[in-house]
């Protein structure tokens, strides 16, 4: 029974990994996933639109691991391509997601992020949904960026109840300057524990002192393999308590 058990987890993992990207479309875009487990929680993918200029990226952590885990992010594969419309607009995906994965996710929640980035104008349109904000990484300087409202993870709360509560999705716009970089993330990279002592834990500070030590890398591949090293010597081993899940996007 073990055994079996065990060959249905490793044919959920080899679904799941075919699902994600295996390497970028865009030599401005460039990601690193390490699961915690043969299957995991987070889930990343790029949206293509008619126009070659943009691209969309989509990035999301399910609560908890597994296959609960695993099969929600097969759901949010499938309804990111039933979309539509949705898709054009940030902030229109993740309530469309929000509404249809609402009373469907056994009380799992699921952090979102969602941009789209326009090759020739460099702007950079995007929406939260309770996500870790990324880190926008310039040569003089390295700030998270910010939202001026608060954002629900998604199937939390319905969409009617988000109006009601004034945290309906929003959209917010940037443009990215030339040598400037985005760091998207999941929370595994912010919530590490050493092995040697589970009190001492990574946060965005430690984050944000990875990248000012690394900032004047200029090829993005080196940079998250630096970040990451720089994870693992902190948790003292490769074998980590959460996905770890990096992009970046550079102009």
């Amino acid at each position: 029974k073990n055994e079996f058990i065990e060959n249905e987890l490793i044919l959920a993992r080899e679904i799941q990994v075919s699902m994600l990207p295996q390497k970028s479309l865009y030599n401005n875009i460039t990601f690193l996933y390490h699961p915690v487990y043969k299957i995991g929680g987070d889930f990343f993918d790029f949206v293509k639109f008619r126009e070659q200029e943009l691209i969309g990226i989509f990035l999301c952590d399910v609560s908890g691991h597994g296959l609960s885990a695993a099969f929600l992010t097969t759901m949010i594969k499938n309804l990111i391509l039933e979309s539509g419309k949705n898709k054009l607009i940030p902030a229109d995906l993740l309530s469309y997601l929000n509404e249809l994965l609402r009373g469907k996710t056994a009380e799992h929640f699921i952090t979102a992020f969602y941009g789209i980035y326009n090759l020739n104008t460099k702007d950079f349109i995007y929406s939260n949904a309770g996500h870790s904000p990324p880190f926008l990484i310039k040569e003089d300087r390295i700030y998270k960026l910010t939202f001026d409202s608060f954002s629900l993870p998604l199937a939390v709360f319905n969409n009617k109840e988000h109006i009601k509560k004034g945290v309906s999705y929003k959209n917010y716009e940037i443009k990215i300057k030339e040598g400037t970089k985005i760091l998207l993330y999941t929370d595994g990279i912010t919530d590490i524990s050493k092995k040697s002592n589970s009190n001492i834990k990574s946060d965005e500070n430690f984050i944000l002192e990875i990248l000012n030590k690394y900032k004047n890398e200029k090829d993005s591949n080196i940079l998250l393999n630096n970040i990451f090293s720089e994870l693992v010597k902190f948790r003292e081993e490769e074998n980590f308590e959460d996905d770890i899940t990096m992009m970046i996007i550079s102009s």
